[in-house]
C-alpha cells in the first residue's frame, strides 16, 4: 500500500517534493562547509565564532526535520497513524528554532558588549559561550 500511494503522486506533491529536498541539500552543503572550515582554521576560535558554529549546528537539526515533513506530505495516512513520528517532528523542528533564537540572542549580546563596552568584552571568554551553547540546548 505505500509503494502504490508512491507511485500515484500528483504534480503538484512531486514538485513540493523536489523543493524540500532542495531545502534540504543546500542547507547541509552550505553548513558543512562552515564546519569544515572551522575544523580547518585555527584562527577562527573568537567567542562570535563559537557561537556561529553552534547556530550552524542548530540549522543542520532544523534541517533534519525536513524529511518527515515531506513524509507527512507524501504519504499523510501513515505518518499521522504514528504518533512518535509526529511527536518527534514536532518536537526537533520547533525546539531547534527556540535553541536558534537563544544562540541569536548570545550572538547579539556578545556584539553589543563588545561595541559599547570594549574592556568588559575582554573578559567575555570561553566559559560563558560554552554555557550559554549549553542553555539555548537544554532550554530550546
Amino acid at each position: 500500500e505505500v509503494l502504490r500511494n508512491l507511485h500515484t503522486l500528483d504534480g503538484k506533491r512531486t514538485v513540493i517534493l523536489v523543493i524540500l529536498v532542495l531545502v534540504m541539500f543546500f542547507p547541509l552543503v552550505t553548513n558543512g562547509i562552515v564546519l569544515t572550515t572551522y575544523a580547518r582554521f585555527g584562527c577562527l576560535r573568537r567567542t562570535h565564532d563559537k557561537l556561529i558554529i553552534n547556530l550552524a549546528v542548530l540549522n543542520i537539526i532544523i534541517v533534519l526535520s525536513v524529511p518527515f515533513y515531506a513524509s507527512s506530505l507524501i504519504l499523510p495516512e501513515y505518518v499521522l497513524t504514528k504518533k512518535h513520528l509526529c511527536l518527534l517532528n514536532f518536537t526537533v523542528f520547533r525546539s531547534g528554532i527556540l535553541a536558534s533564537l537563544f544562540v541569536l540572542l548570545g550572538l547579539a549580546l556578545e556584539r553589543l558588549i563588545c561595541i559599547v563596552n570594549p574592556w568588559k568584552y575582554r573578559k567575555v571568554n570561553s566559559c560563558h559561550v560554552i554555557a550559554w551553547n549549553v542553555c539555548s540546548f537544554l532550554f530550546g
